[in-house]
């Protein structure tokens, strides 16, 4: 691949990276005690699951989208995760009837929450896209 080619947005990636963060990271999270897609009351673990997967998980699975893609995916999986924090926004309006409020403070808290997830995401991919060069080097020729 040469390198005009390497450094082009895929939406291919951008649609890969979407499956992988609902599977991987929105269901875990989602069918959790507590979770969105759970009716049972949050417990001790699952607590403590759901805090360190909501910001470990976007920059495993966000590392794992730009080791597995050929040549560099970086912006695609931020625009991913961005496109899920934004599903998952609207989902939880519908499933608690608007939860949040239209106030200066929830847009703060969405625009930080969007900034944290496309940062982490942003991280996670570079991440992968270091290993997966690092492996490559490994390889004999």
């Amino acid at each position: 691949m040469n390198a005009s080619t390497e450094k082009r947005f895929h939406w291919t990636w951008v649609w890969i990276s979407l499956a992988m963060y609902l599977f991987l990271y929105f269901l875990p999270l989602a069918l959790m005690p507590g979770g969105i897609l759970n009716g049972r009351p949050i417990s001790g673990l699952s607590s403590l699951f759901i805090g360190i997967w909501s910001l470990g998980g976007m920059f495993i699975v966000s590392a794992l989208a730009g080791y597995m893609s050929a040549g560099v995916t970086i912006k695609e999986p931020a625009v991913a995760a961005l496109a899920l924090m934004l599903i998952w926004f609207f989902a939880v309006q519908l499933r608690f009837n608007g939860a949040i409020h239209n106030t200066t403070q929830s847009y703060f808290i969405l625009l930080v929450s969007l900034a944290m997830i496309g940062t982490l995401s942003i991280a996670g991919a570079w991440w992968g896209e270091q290993m997966q060069k690092a492996a490559k080097n490994k390889q004999p020729d």
